[in-house]
C-alpha cells in the first residue's frame, strides 16, 4: 500500500558509512526488500563524481520506512551502514564552534586518536562522524578549526581507537582525500 501522499520526510531515511562503490541502484535493491522505495539516491561530489559516503532512501510508505528501521543493521556490500531517519536541512541544528582545548573529557587513557590531514570544506563532523563510527561509538570528535590543527576523535572504548588505529597503518581515506590517524598524548 503506497502512501505517497504522506510526507516524503516521514518516509525517507538516511544511510551513512557506504562504500565508495555502492550505486544509487544497490541502494533501491538493497530497501526493496521492506516495501517499494520511491526514490534512493547515493549523493556524489559535484566535481569529481565520486561517492560522499551517504545516501538517502524514500519509501512508499511509512510502514515501510519503520520496517526498515526495526531491522538494523543493514550490510551493503559487506559494510555495515548507518540508517536513521533524515532531518530536512531546515530542521538541523547548525553545529556551533567550540574552542579546540575549552572541552573537558574524562576518558579513559588511550580512548583518543589524532587526525591529520583535515580538509574542513572536505571533512565535515557528519562525515567524520559517519566514517569512524564504524570503528565503534564516539564520545565525541573536535575540529580545530582557527588555527588549524589536527583533529580528535574520541571513542567510547580503548578497544575502538586501537582497531582505528590497526587499520590500514592508521591511514584512512574520508570523502576520497586521505587521513593519517595517530594515538593522542594521554594528558
Amino acid at each position: 500500500m503506497l502512501q505517497c501522499g504522506t510526507p516524503p520526510q516521514i518516509r525517507k531515511l538516511f544511510i551513512g558509512g557506504l562504500s565508495q562503490e555502492t550505486t544509487s541502484v544497490q541502494l533501491r535493491e538493497y530497501f526493496s526488500r521492506w516495501g517499494p522505495v520511491v526514490d534512493a539516491i547515493v549523493m556524489r561530489d559535484m566535481s569529481t563524481k565520486q561517492s560522499r559516503g551517504f545516501g538517502f532512501v524514500t519509501f512508499g510508505s511509512v510502514f515501510s520506512a519503520e520496517l526498515a528501521m526495526m531491522t538494523r543493521p543493514h550490510v551493503i556490500g559487506g559494510r555495515k551502514v548507518d540508517s536513521k531517519r533524515a532531518i530536512p536541512r531546515d530542521q538541523m541544528v547548525p553545529p556551533q564552534p567550540v574552542p579546540f582545548l575549552s572541552v573537558q573529557v574524562a576518558a579513559e587513557p588511550g580512548c583518543s586518536v589524532l587526525l591529520s590531514g583535515i580538509i574542513e570544506r572536505i571533512h565535515s563532523i557528519d562525515a567524520l562522524r559517519i566514517y569512524f563510527d564504524t570503528f565503534g561509538t564516539l564520545d565525541q570528535i573536535q575540529l580545530r578549526v582557527q588555527p588549524p590543527g589536527p583533529a580528535v576523535v574520541i571513542f567510547a572504548e580503548k578497544a575502538s581507537a586501537d582497531r582505528c588505529l590497526a587499520h590500514n597503518s592508521g591511514c584512512h581515506v574520508v570523502n576520497g582525500q586521505r587521513i593519517q590517524v595517530t594515538e593522542a598524548p594521554d594528558d
